[in-house]
């Protein structure tokens, strides 16, 4: 069932001042773009995304999708549609990350991340979580270069996915941080 758009949106959208809206957009969608190429080896177009955010909110996305806008939430229209395309990146990531069923530490180790400085499981001693691996690894984008640890895992048969994300300039003042949390993780 095709859902209709309220008519005040209809008509807020329609007089959205896209000109300045849509490089904004573009911006977040090509930085958010980088990090689920270096974090899980998805390609996505940032153009596309910006593009299904708007027809989403529109309702006429992909299989007649249609996204609310709920006001009291995201009074104002950007971060309404921020918030519909990291929905397009959580669902893309999702699908495209299969977590085995069986422990990792019994598994070959091959990373689908490009060139993490390191790659670690429960036997390192970095993590508690027993069917997870961790990476850690660097990228840059408009705001500078970034390490991050990125560790994919499972809980309850379901794949979590943790991501510590800071300005490299700012590591190593937080790493020893990150570590303890990192090892005081569990799941169930």
């Amino acid at each position: 069932m095709k859902k209709t758009i309220n008519p005040e949106v209809r008509q807020e959208l329609d007089e959205a001042n896209w000109d300045d809206l849509l490089p904004r957009l573009l911006k977040y969608a090509q930085s958010n773009c980088r990090k689920i190429r270096w974090i899980g080896n998805i390609v996505a177009d940032p153009e596309e995304l910006v593009e299904e955010a708007i027809a989403l909110a529109y309702g006429v996305g992909k299989n007649n999708g249609y996204r609310a806008w709920n006001k009291e939430k995201f009074p104002n229209l950007h971060d309404f549609l921020l918030t519909i395309i990291n929905s397009i990146i959580s669902h893309l990531n999702e699908h495209h990350n299969k977590f085995p069923s069986d422990g990792i530490e019994d598994q070959e180790i091959s990373s689908a991340s490009p060139n993490p400085e390191k790659v670690f499981i429960q036997k390192d001693g970095i993590i508690d979580l027993k069917n997870a691996i961790g990476y850690k690894g660097k990228y840059s984008d408009t705001f500078g270069e970034h390490t991050v640890y990125i560790i994919h895992g499972i809980n309850n048969s379901k794949g979590i996915q943790i991501i510590f994300d800071v300005l490299t300039n700012l590591f190593d003042k937080l790493d020893p941080e990150f570590k303890v949390t990192l090892k005081s993780l569990k799941c169930d």
